[in-house]
């Protein structure tokens, strides 16, 4: 079994509440499944939360907790909108499901789902305290959340089991910088959504990939020598862009 993944098994043995974040544009894509199964095999809380909610129609989003409040309680929030109400409902769920005095929670998700956000959003204060759990593994702490809320410490973020770059490009979970071919995420990016999402964001009327990223790259002055466009340059910027919510874009459930 690969280290990352037994650390992540580890903490979830210890933890009594396990939030897992996912991105409301692609709620399915940033679940794991793999990791779940061992939550439910193991026996512990399983709380679904639903983040950057403000990117996606409403509509869409109560669909979304319809369906996975089918297997486990869903909520969903925003770091652009106030965390109050979405908070006090995710406090009141993990006191429900576990009524011990500290109640250890590890969170985990894929990279820029929001952890850092929701963590913050659940202490409610800039700095956090840590204390030392000596029935553990010697060195582990937790941060104190709240004053019956720990959270374990060391990082819950979830392997990427068969990925491939271009889903890890697309699921925000690596950065544009490391990619090698950007064109062929590109190819992915027209293939999920409409071309008028793309003309509407950069105001650029286009035939196909090639004449959008010339276009795209002339517009804001990405130039090679000779006067030809950087399209390797402009692809970045726009995949860029979607990593950080500036093309609008999201998934619906398959359902009715």
């Amino acid at each position: 079994m690969d280290k990352f993944i037994e650390i992540v098994y580890k903490n979830i043995r210890i933890a009594d509440v396990i939030l897992e974040v996912l991105d409301a544009r692609d709620p399915l894509g940033t679940r794991n499944k793999k990791i779940e199964n061992f939550i439910v095999e193991n026996k512990k809380n399983l709380i679904l939360v639903i983040n950057k909610v403000d990117l996606v129609p409403k509509s869409v989003i109560l669909k979304w907790k319809k369906i996975f409040d089918k297997e486990f309680p869903t909520i969903f929030t925003s770091k652009k909108k106030k965390y109050d109400i979405s908070i006090k409902i995710l406090k009141k769920e993990i006191k429900k499901l576990c009524k011990k005095s500290e109640i250890k929670i590890l969170i985990i998700g894929y990279p820029n789902v929001g952890k850092s956000t929701l963590i913050n959003a659940i202490k409610g204060r800039p700095t956090v305290g840590t204390s030392p759990n000596a029935g553990f593994t010697r060195g582990k702490q937790f941060i104190r959340l709240t004053e019956n809320i720990l959270l374990i410490d060391t990082p819950g973020v979830i392997p990427f089991d068969d990925l491939d770059e271009t889903n890890l490009v697309l699921k925000n979970a690596l950065r544009i910088e490391k990619v090698r071919d950007p064109y062929l995420i590109m190819e992915e990016i027209m293939k999920k959504i409409d071309k008028q999402i793309l003309e509407n964001t950069y105001g650029i009327v286009f035939s196909d990939l090639d004449d959008l990223l010339e276009k795209f790259a002339r517009k804001r002055g990405k130039l090679l020598p000779g006067n030809e466009p950087n399209v390797e340059e402009a692809a970045r910027i726009i995949i860029r862009d979607w990593q950080r919510g500036k093309i609008s874009y999201y998934f619906l459930p398959n359902i009715e």
